[in-house]
């Protein structure tokens, strides 16, 4: 397993969630709020986490690459907590290359 700390604006975030990752399973946490616990589809999920982070600046960032899936994980002031699972580890880990932190 690998993990990185990512570091990205927000907005080319959003870019690649939306346009860029091949989304298997998305699941949103939010400690405040019930409405994440109603959200049953995907596409749901997937807008309601994109309004979050347009509403919110992530914190933390980190991908997790394991053998058959990457998981990009999004925390929002210890409140919000956004998985995002893909099975295209390489094409995902491609995508973020370029804003893995040292």
């Amino acid at each position: 397993m690998e993990i990185y700390k990512i570091k990205i604006a927000k907005e080319d975030l959003i870019e690649i969630i939306k346009n860029r990752m091949r989304i298997k399973e998305i699941d949103v946490e939010h400690a405040a709020s019930i409405v994440d616990d109603q959200i049953s589809t995907q596409n749901e999920r997937i807008e309601y986490a994109i309004r979050k982070l347009e509403e919110n600046d992530p914190d933390d960032i980190r991908l997790v690459i394991k053998e058959d899936e990457a998981v990009l994980i999004i925390k929002i002031e210890n409140i919000i907590d956004i998985r995002i699972t893909s099975e295209d580890v390489k094409g995902t880990k491609k995508v973020f290359e370029g804003y893995i932190e040292a």
